[in-house]
């Protein structure tokens, strides 16, 4: 038991955190609970499950970590949108804080998506425009994910992409931050180049990496590859096989926002979606031969 919560088993484990399935003994909802558990500087106390720092000169590591997750829970309490995970309550317990987000049904995006040759832009557009929407909210707040990708992303019952671990999300401030994170293949230069400016298209690159997995079925190339590999290789609106299943238009958005420079790709999610959203240019009609 942890305060009113019937613990279940451990369902992730992060760098910074464990994720566990529990149920409110009154209420009897699923939720999820999220415990700061820095790895290699928290040990958890057999005597009385407390969580203490590994060694005494660990103390200003964990004393970090606890403040960071303090602010993940803090900024997350703040934010209010259909495509965002929320959280319902934050408390101290065992030495370290813990928060509640509702259980949300369904599955990974990585695991929800139809098979590579099945997938179709009927499928794909929608949840590239619900997420869109979500990043727009949060840019619009001044804040960075920094970690978008299919893991990331949890497509609930009701077949809507809900965006997920805000562990690594920061304030975008217009500063040249000096923190290195990411994931490979989802993570643009920028972010890895210490002292390098970040802003909306950072995430976006990520997420046009997301939709390129999702596409391909294959893991987007590391962007320090692609800086010594043909740029045209990664591109999808020239493809032969895809042709037919998803359009051009949806193709090349996808490509600008996976970008290697950050000057090529959409500048913002409301950029991005209002050209997802804007009605097909009519084609002229061709012109009728002579007989």
């Amino acid at each position: 038991m942890l305060q009113e919560y019937r613990i279940e088993r451990r369902l992730g484990r992060g760098g910074f955190s464990i994720t566990y399935p529990a149920t409110g003994e009154i209420t009897g909802y699923r939720v999820v609970i999220k415990e700061n558990f820095p790895e290699g500087v928290a040990l958890r106390r057999e005597s009385d499950k407390f969580v203490v720092d590994a060694e005494p000169e660990r103390q200003k590591s964990f004393d970090w970590a606890l403040n960071n997750f303090l602010n993940e829970a803090r900024l997350l309490a703040c934010l209010k949108h259909p495509n965002i995970v929320p959280i319902t309550t934050a408390f101290y317990a065992l030495g370290t804080v813990y928060y509640v987000m509702p259980h949300i049904g369904g599955q990974a995006l990585h695991e929800a998506v139809p098979a590579p040759d099945k997938i179709n832009g009927a499928w794909l557009q929608p949840i590239l425009c619900s997420l869109l929407r979500a990043l727009s909210y949060l840019h619009s707040r001044e804040l960075l994910h920094r970690d978008i990708k299919p893991n990331n992303i949890i497509i609930n019952e009701e077949g809507e992409p809900i965006l997920i671990d805000f562990g690594t999300v920061r304030a975008i401030e217009g500063t040249h931050t000096q923190t290195k994170i990411g994931t490979p293949g989802y993570t643009p230069l920028e972010q890895w180049a210490t002292g390098s400016l970040r802003g909306p298209r950072t995430d976006l690159y990520a997420l046009g990496a997301t939709c390129h997995r999702l596409i391909t079925g294959e893991n987007p190339p590391d962007c320090n590859e692609r800086v010594l590999t043909n740029p045209a290789t990664v591109l999808l609106a020239g493809r032969a096989e895809l042709q037919g299943r998803f359009s051009r238009e949806l193709l090349s958005s996808i490509d600008k926002a996976f970008a290697l420079h950050p000057a090529d790709r959409w500048q913002s999610a409301e950029e991005w979606l209002q050209a997802l959203q804007a009605p097909a240019i009519p084609q002229p009609a061709p012109i009728a031969q002579p007989a």
